[in-house]
């Protein structure tokens, strides 16, 4: 096309469309208008003559037949009794037009499922296959394409790291709510940043109870990768089970910090109710902000050794006081009153950190607090519980292991909680959303995602300015690559499908079935089922049922 050719067609284009010319790859697939295509088929496109010669002007009779999201026109030309053409072409030595698998492909890699996208398709009248159709090449050709390229993805990087590993653990269930039918695992190598192994479990698995499927599923994952590598350390949240199973068996295990801050959130609030003013309340607020911020900064930086004495140091700081002697913790810290626990009183001490951390030039913006104000002792009397100073024994210094979460935010977009999954097809959504997270991590590394801009914004945690990084667009090469290898499958298999479709699961998205949870006199909470009727997407935090 000429260049003042283009800018005339730019020029005469809706503003709202985006007008670039294809010079390069072309798309495989475009949306084309049903009476566009009659247009051009009024010249038959085997021979190229007009219906009734040039000078009738008459309309060509056009029968379209739809299969799937494939048309084939037919009509009569005087080169040939019948023609026929296509939108699209068969799949070499099968009769499965090639749209209708990749459409399916597609669909599976980016998480929408047959009622949206048959919803979506449906609104703007473009046909496209029956549920059925779409089940029966989800699970023979799909699901396993998906299947290799995430076994692939795992045994790879396992072959790429070397000597022990140091993973974080965590599960996720299915809905929100105690009446959780299936549960994810998934592990994330730290050095990497990776997911290196997923367990789903079935509540069938336990004997129906939710509450045992997390440590099922923590078996599952420790197993797998017990058979190439030796593990080093383990970091998960405090699940009671979970711990008692690695202490039983001997394993090195860390929790991890940013759900211990969380179950400190939940101690400073609701002791609130001890407070009889708003004045009261909100200096607890504050210092119940200022005391998890401190324990965060300190669990990045500090070593176990001196864990303890950095976070205790907070109590005399904000007093005023940043320089002390060594000596017991309960000698040096104003305690009063309050009730501490007998580790607190008997075993701990200052005897390495002896002064604030903070430089010498930074003043608190916050003036000093009575030592026997209430929101003093409150805080203080959480942080001497002999729970908390083990727990603090057992955090994993250094960087976050927010990966997991991060994780989990992805696996979210894929296996929303307000859509009920059978095993399988949870299975396989778990898949992708790790296949797309160690991408991106891959795609970080090689330099393809990188950060576009820095901003700062102001963190109403940490009551301060934080910078924030915005990275460029996700890579969604790896979604071609599912496409284009769900093609060359079925091209493999040939014509029909490889197992009966009696043994398929029908259900690949079906909405949750409140009835189902009203009718359920077992669960413990009455509240769970206004959670799911509301679709609520919390973290579902630890059970222990």
């Amino acid at each position: 096309m000429a260049e003042d050719e283009f800018m005339e067609w730019e020029n005469n284009a809706n503003e709202s469309d985006e007008v670039q010319e294809i010079t390069e790859k072309k798309p495989i697939f475009v949306l084309v208008e049903i009476a566009q295509l009659e247009k051009l088929l009024q010249r038959c496109h085997e021979c190229g003559r007009l219906p009734g010669g040039y000078r009738t002007g008459l309309p060509r009779n056009i029968n379209w037949i739809q299969t799937g999201s494939n048309l084939t026109a037919h009509y009569r030309c005087s080169c040939k009794q019948k023609c026929s053409w296509s939108t699209q072409s068969y799949i070499d030595g099968t009769e499965t037009r090639v749209g209708n698998v990749a459409l399916v492909a597609a669909a599976h890699a980016s998480s929408i499922g047959y009622a949206d996208l048959s919803s979506m398709f449906n609104a703007a009248h473009i046909p496209i296959m029956k549920k059925r159709s779409f089940i029966s090449l989800s699970h023979h050709f799909v699901f396993p394409t998906i299947e290799d390229k995430y076994y692939q993805m795992i045994a790879d990087l396992k072959t790429s790291l070397n000597g022990p590993l140091s993973i974080s653990l965590d599960g996720q269930y299915d809905s929100p709510g105690f009446s959780a039918e299936l549960c994810a695992v998934t592990a994330i190598e730290e050095t990497s940043k990776k997911v290196i192994g997923i367990a789903c479990v079935n509540k069938k698995e336990v004997e129906g109870v939710s509450g045992r499927m997390e440590l099922a599923g923590v078996k599952k994952v420790l197993e797998s990768l017990e058979r190439t590598h030796q593990l080093e350390s383990i970091t998960l949240d405090k699940h009671l089970q979970v711990v008692a199973f690695l202490k039983k068996e001997g394993y090195s295990y860390y929790f991890d910090p940013w759900h211990q801050l969380k179950s400190m959130k939940k101690e400073i609030k609701k002791n609130l109710k001890e407070c009889k003013t708003e004045e009261e309340k909100e200096e607890l607020k504050n210092l119940g902000r200022r005391f998890i911020t401190h324990i965060y900064t300190v669990v990045e930086r500090a070593h176990r050794e001196t864990i303890k004495e950095e976070v205790f140091g907070f109590f005399l700081h904000v007093i005023g006081q940043h320089q002390w002697e060594a000596g017991r913790m309960k000698d040096i810290i104003p305690i009063g009153a309050t009730n501490v626990g007998k580790k607190f009183s008997e075993h701990e001490s200052f005897s390495t950190i002896l002064r604030c951390q903070h430089q010498d030039r930074l003043t608190t913006q916050s003036p000093p607090l009575d030592p026997s104000s209430k929101a003093y002792r409150l805080v203080l009397s959480i942080a001497c519980k002999t729970g908390f100073i083990n727990d603090l024994e057992r955090l994993k210094y250094g960087n976050f292991t927010s990966y997991v979460e991060s994780f989990h935010s992805v696996a979210i977009h894929y296996r929303p909680k307000r859509i009920y999954f059978p095993p399988k097809g949870f299975e396989i959504r778990t898949m992708l959303a790790a296949i797309a997270f160690n991408e991106n991590r891959e795609a970080e590394e090689r330099g393809e995602r990188t950060i576009k801009e820095v901003y700062m914004t102001y963190s109403k945690s940490k009551g301060e300015m934080t910078r924030k990084c915005k990275k460029g667009p996700i890579v969604e090469a790896w979604k071609n690559e599912i496409v284009k290898k769900t093609i060359e499958r079925k091209k493999n298999h040939g014509p029909g499908l490889p197992l009966s479709e009696d043994d398929m699961d029908d259900g690949i998205d079906l909405l949750v079935d409140h009835l189902e949870d009203v009718l359920n006199f077992d669960d413990m909470n009455d509240d769970e089922v206004l959670a799911e009727e509301f679709f609520v997407d919390d973290e579902l935090n630890n059970l222990n049922i």
